[in-house]
């Protein structure tokens, strides 16, 4: 046999083992015998995706036994009671940061994007959260019930910070010393942008 020959009968060897290793680690049967069942579901198959608009019965999973709720266009993990105390900003970030919810830290101060991202202004209630969402203790209306982000506000970030009322679904710049509630998240990203 010639070189070229015995190059190619090793190369299909090697492919042929290969195929038959990694297919059944991926969950694809090999053969009607292969008794290999598909991968599991992540998040109900459907990846976090900004892109996504998803209704809220299939867009939010409680988590962490209960203490949590997925938000599946996100990614991002929500408190499903946020808290009924208020803090200035710098109170809030370190709040945040300390804060055990289902058995699990790692939770901080949403930045604007992140809290606007629950904002649902098609809704004709009083709150602008998606119809159906599964959040408790959500506080509503009037001054002083907006909930605190982690973004600076671009027109002064030495002095003020971007905050999102649920009642008009607005965003608001404050100074940083005003007192206003937090909603912790877990997930996504914490700098400040600006």
């Amino acid at each position: 046999m010639n070189k070229k020959v015995l190059c190619f009968a090793g190369l299909a060897i090697v492919i042929a083992v290969t195929l038959v290793t990694i297919f059944p680690v991926m969950g694809i049967a090999a053969g009607p015998e292969s008794s290999v069942g598909p991968a599991p579901p992540i998040l109900d198959n459907i990846p976090p995706a900004w892109s996504q608009k998803l209704p809220a019965a299939k867009r939010f999973e409680l988590v962490l036994d209960n203490y949590g709720v997925l938000d599946k266009e996100t990614g991002l993990v929500w408190q499903k009671r946020p808290g009924n105390r208020t803090f200035n900003w710098v109170n809030g970030l370190a709040q945040c940061s300390v804060t055990n919810n289902g058995g699990r830290a790692g939770w901080h101060l949403p930045t604007v994007a992140q809290l606007g991202s629950l904002i649902d202004k098609s809704v004709d209630t009083s709150s602008k959260l998606p119809e159906g969402h599964p959040f408790m203790n959500v506080k509503i209306g009037g001054e002083g019930y907006e909930y605190l982000t982690a973004s600076t506000h671009p027109q002064d970030p030495s002095c003020c910070v971007w905050s999102v009322d649920f009642a008009t679904g607005d965003f608001w710049g404050m100074p940083r010393d005003q007192e206003r509630y937090i909603w912790c998240v877990r997930g996504g990203q914490t700098y400040d942008a600006y």
